[in-house]
This record gives C-alpha cells, structure tokens and sequence, in this order.
C-alpha cells in the first residue's frame, strides 16, 4: 500500500457520519480503517517487536469478517435453495393432484398418493412398562467411586 493513501482518500464517511449509517457501510468503514492501518503497519517491511502482535491481530480481524461475510453468503444460499425445493416439492404436488382429478373424470379409479391421516398403533397390544421408584428424577449426586460402589454392594 502506498504511504499517500489514506483513511480518509479510501472511505467517504468521516467517524462521526458513520453514526448515521446503515450496517453495511459500517463493515465497510471497519474494514476500510483495518486496511489503511495494516498498509501503514507494514510500510517498509514486516513489523517487528509489539507491531508483530498488532499486526497479526489485524490481520486476524480481517480474516474473521471475510470468513464471516462467506458464511453469510453460504447461508443466504442454502436458504435460496430450500425456497426452491419447497416450491419444487409443492408443483410436483399440485401436478400429481391434478393427475389424480384426471383419472377420476375419465371414469378411472385415482390412486391415493398422499395420506390425510396419521396412522395409529394399537396401544394395548404394548406390555406395561414398570418403572423403578426415583428411575425418572433428576437430582445430582455428589459420589466418588469408592461410595457409589459401596453403596451397590450395600443395595444388592
């Protein structure tokens, strides 16, 4: 980075003016200062001394807010493409709907294709489950592995 370049040549906001933005002019602010700052930490060379944390802090920065603007745009596509699949899925039912419809007029037998019921299980052909007394409480037992042994030796 040329040493004429500077915050101000490379972001229109002044600090203040940023109060008055919008998130993405923000990033854009940060992102903007973070550059200017890392090109002026690096002039003439690596850094050296507590420049060389500074710097590596930076640049870490920077990598974070790209990774994260990746991972935004992942998921705004991911949310794209299950737009698209619910309407996918909503066209091949309408279309197997209306063949069904059509069978039906033509004198044919339709085919059900999709269930309007849930199905049920026969619950009395299920054994009875027995629980054992405190099987479902939750309480936390301070126990080392000398007690709680003891204690099964005990209860057996």
């Amino acid at each position: 980075m040329s040493s004429d370049i500077t915050t101000d040549k490379l972001n229109p906001y002044q600090p203040a003016d940023i109060l008055n933005q919008n998130d993405d002019d923000v990033l854009k602010f940060t992102r903007t200062a973070r550059l200017a700052l890392a090109g002026s930490l690096a002039e003439g060379g690596a850094p050296s001394g507590r420049g060389v944390r500074q710097f590596m802090d930076l640049m870490n920065d920077l990598d974070n807010q790209s990774l994260s603007a990746k991972r935004l745009d992942l998921d705004t596509s991911t949310a794209d493409n299950s737009d698209e699949i619910a309407r996918m899925t909503i066209a091949v039912q309408d279309r197997l709907a209306d063949a069904a419809k059509e069978a039906a007029n033509r004198g044919g037998t339709p085919v059900r294709i999709l269930s309007t019921s849930m199905p049920t299980a026969d619950l009395t052909r299920l054994p009875k489950v027995q629980t054992l007394e405190g099987e479902f409480s939750c309480e936390i037992v301070n126990d080392d592995y000398d007690s709680f042994t003891a204690r099964v030796q005990d209860e057996d």
